[in-house]
């Protein structure tokens, strides 16, 4: 569902499963050879540095910004909490990112009925409990 979102409104779409997370989801620059193994892949694809990661205590759960993620921390039928992120590259996406978020809260309201918390990290809000 996620997908459709993020090929609708243009705009990077990912969810990690939050019962898979080893401590704090982070976002930072990769130091290099932070364990990652990538959706669908069979070995092990480590963090490059001066990369942009997610990261947690385990290593990186999604390379190259919100685009490549790691089976580690992925989605699967019995997720019961995530974290679903979507990123403006650019200045000029904050509008679609606003309409993508709503739409997505919706589409899993209507489908999945449930109902999430919508949080906007900034340089200035750079954190959230969940």
């Amino acid at each position: 569902m996620y997908n459709y979102i993020s090929l609708t409104y243009g705009v990077p779409v990912g969810g990690e499963d939050l019962a898979k997370v080893a401590g704090d989801l982070r976002l930072g620059v990769a130091t290099g050879g932070e364990d990652f193994r990538p959706l669908g892949a069979d070995e092990d694809e480590p963090g490059l540095p001066g990369e942009v990661i997610y990261y947690d205590q385990a290593g990186a759960n999604v390379r190259c910004w919100n685009w490549r993620e790691a089976q580690r921390t992925m989605l699967v039928e019995d997720t019961q909490r995530t974290a679903l992120v979507v990123e403006a590259a650019y200045a000029d996406q904050h509008a679609q990112v606003q309409k993508a978020v709503r739409a997505m809260q919706d589409l899993f309201e209507q489908e999945l009925h449930v109902k999430g918390r919508i949080a906007i990290l900034t340089r200035d809000n750079p954190e959230v409990q969940v």
